[in-house]
Parts: C-alpha cells; sequence; structure tokens
C-alpha cells in the first residue's frame, strides 16, 4: 500500500552573478510543489500504514528551511538543470 501528502513551498532568491539589469539579480520567488511517499504493510489495527500527522511532523524541518530559503540554500539543494532532489532532500 502506498499514500504520499503533497507540500507546496515558496522560495525567494536572487543571482548575484548574472549582469547588471538582469531580472535574475533582483530578489524573486519559485513555487515548489514536493511529494512525500511512504510504502508499507497496514497496520492491522488502525488500518493505516502512517499517520499523516507523523508524515508532516517529520518534514517540519526540511519544510521550515525551505519557506525561509536563501539563494545560498537555493543553488546548494538545486541540481539545475534537471532540478532533482534525492530521498535526503539534497542535490541528485
Amino acid at each position: 500500500m502506498d499514500i504520499y501528502k503533497a507540500f507546496h513551498i515558496e522560495a525567494a532568491h536572487r543571482l548575484p552573478n548574472v549582469p547588471e539589469g538582469h531580472k535574475c539579480s533582483r530578489l524573486h520567488g519559485h513555487s515548489f510543489r514536493v511529494e512525500i511517499h511512504v510504502s508499507g504493510p497496514v497496520h492491522p489495527k488502525t488500518g493505516w500504514i502512517m499517520d499523516f500527522a507523523d508524515l508532516k511532523t517529520a518534514f517540519a524541518p526540511v519544510f521550515e528551511t525551505w519557506t525561509t530559503a536563501t539563494s545560498t540554500m537555493y543553488r546548494a539543494w538545486i541540481t539545475p538543470p534537471a532540478r532533482t532532489w534525492r530521498a535526503g532532500f539534497g542535490p541528485s
């Protein structure tokens, strides 16, 4: 059985090394959708794989970091051009 929860994140950054007047030199934002998927057996008493509240709690530190992201974090965590994440929430 699979379950998932989607999170929506807004993060802002600027690119300091672009030519003067470039639109990305100004602070601007991006929107992200992150899905956390969990697979496992259904618990016989609850009928659940995992409590969604526990999933949200486990993701909370990453969510809080992303919602206050700086350009340094943005460049460190996103791998252009693919922009893919691995399970540890870092670049692939």
